[in-house]
């Protein structure tokens, strides 16, 4: 009985060990250093696209975004550079049909442009400003899918 217990439990521990390697082997995380990761669809359902934000040459950015459910709503906000790697992010909440709007910095986006990625627990929609001085492009409302 002790040899088959013995038996079990490195069959179990093999088991695990193979398993956890595995799931090492298909983790972005693992697969890109910490600051060289590209975005992959992540664990919220709901991703919005803006494709192009700039800070820098005098250009600004402002990037704007409404809950469109009436219950909270949990977002992740990957900044990603021309590269596709991403370079900052930020994570909060909006409660029911709230707006939220921000004026985009290097430091927050970790690169001077690129593009933004999203992802929600429901639905948002989404605009970014840009523009020189008193000159401003409006581009959107992007929707979440």
């Amino acid at each position: 009985m002790r040899k088959l217990l013995t038996v079990f439990v490195a069959v179990l521990l093999v088991f695990t060990f193979v398993s956890f390697a595995a799931a090492q082997e298909s983790d972005p995380v693992f697969d890109n250093p910490p600051g060289d990761m590209k975005w992959v669809p992540g664990g919220l359902p709901w991703a919005l696209f803006i494709p192009h934000y700039t800070v820098t040459g005098g250009w600004w950015s402002g990037l704007c975004l409404q809950n469109m459910s009436g219950i909270a709503n949990m977002y992740k906000i990957y900044f990603c550079g021309n590269s596709g790697y991403v370079t900052g992010t930020v994570e909060g909440a909006l409660t029911g049909y709230e707006k939220v709007a921000w004026m985009l910095t290097y430091a927050m986006c970790g690169s001077s442009e690129g593009w933004i990625v999203v992802e929600s627990q429901m639905s948002l929609l989404g605009f970014i400003n840009y523009g020189q001085s008193d000159s401003v492009t409006t581009l959107g409302p992007f929707f979440s899918f």
